[in-house]
């Protein structure tokens, strides 16, 4: 897909590396749910786990013999009180995921003068650039505030 169709279609681009140091250095968010998957994993059942692994999973969950009820039972059980993350931690921790582990901004591509928007994830900002339309020799990018609740 071309530069052009991307914008268009408001895509996201990727992490940002900022290797040009143009916006304030930030650290990596942490990524909390695959700590809280690895210690749900390792509470279950080998066969638990097994169908959980398995990309029939849920079919197989759904399933009415007495195995599929017992796994059940089992997943329901371990999965209340032993993943204490809130709703606001899985949202930035998929924000988390976007960045890659290599940076603490995402990138999208938009259509016209404004070509970039970032999103930093740990202090929930949004910057703005007019990308690879330099200005003596510096490339702007502009913090936007006052924007609704992400």
């Amino acid at each position: 897909m071309g530069v052009l169709a991307r914008q268009g279609n408001l895509h996201y681009q990727g992490n940002h590396t900022n290797n040009a140091g143009w916006l304030p250095g930030v650290a990596r968010p942490p990524d909390l749910v695959s700590n809280a998957a690895d210690a749900f994993a390792a509470g279950v059942s080998p066969e638990l786990f097994a169908v959980l692994q398995d990309a029939s999973g849920p079919t197989l969950l759904a399933g009415s013999t007495n195995e599929a009820s017992r796994l059940r039972r089992q997943f329901r059980y371990r999965s209340r009180g032993h993943v204490p993350l809130t709703d606001a931690q899985v949202r930035d921790s998929a924000m988390a995921a976007l960045c890659g582990g290599i940076s603490g901004y995402i990138e999208f591509s938009l259509p016209g003068s404004i070509s970039r928007m970032l999103y930093e994830p740990v202090n929930h900002r949004v910057y703005v650039t007019a990308h690879y339309k330099w200005h003596h020799g510096y490339n702007p990018f502009f913090q936007v505030t006052g924007f609704p609740a992400l």
